[in-house]
């Protein structure tokens, strides 16, 4: 059997998965339908149309994009279409920058004054420059010093106490509450 564009095929359901239907040919060949060809109408679950080893489904070969011919879609299907879209946006966005922090975790990154730059974000880089080592901007991020203990400590972001003192005043604050809440802590 010699397939050409146009010619009417018919066949058995072999498989059924979201997207269409998997029809077994004669001569061994297997063909798919997608679920927009199935019926003249917006098609959420193929499944209501067509049943696994269903005999005798007849499909055309045709030779167009996929979804062509498919009804356009209602007002509300758009919107949920175009948040989908929104939300996708919004989370290759949100991988990205992911993914630009990992890199900017790698050790073996050329430009060693990043960690003291005051414009360095761990996110996006720097905000001034492409070379941190030929940054003409460089500003090195001010010492600090804790209230607590007076030990001189780096951060970007201005803190009154350092890493050790304000997990020791965290934990104090936590014994504190489970104390006047009546909490029992652990042996």
């Amino acid at each position: 059997m010699e397939l050409t564009v146009g010619a009417i095929l018919e066949g058995k359901v072999k498989s059924i998965t979201n997207f269409g239907a998997f029809i077994s040919l004669p001569e061994g060949k297997t063909g798919m339908v997608h679920i927009s060809e199935v019926a003249n109408a917006y098609v959420s679950d193929i499944r209501q149309y067509l049943t696994e080893n269903q005999d005798k489904v007849r499909a055309m070969l045709k030779d167009q994009p996929w979804g062509y011919g498919a009804p356009d879609p209602t007002v509300k299907q758009a919107v949920h279409l175009s948040r989908t879209r929104t939300e996708t946006v919004q989370t290759l966005e949100m991988l990205c920058s992911v993914l630009r922090k990992r890199i900017n975790d790698i050790d073996d990154n050329p430009y060693w004054q990043r960690l003291l730059c005051v414009s360095w974000d761990e996110i996006k880089g720097c905000d001034r420059c492409e070379n941190c080592d030929e940054c003409t901007e460089f500003r090195r991020i001010p010492p600090q010093h804790c209230a607590r203990c007076g030990r001189s400590f780096i951060e970007r972001k201005e803190n009154t106490f350092c890493p050790t003192c304000r997990l020791a005043r965290k934990k104090k604050a936590q014994r504190h509450w489970c104390r006047v809440n009546g909490a029992q802590t652990r042996p």
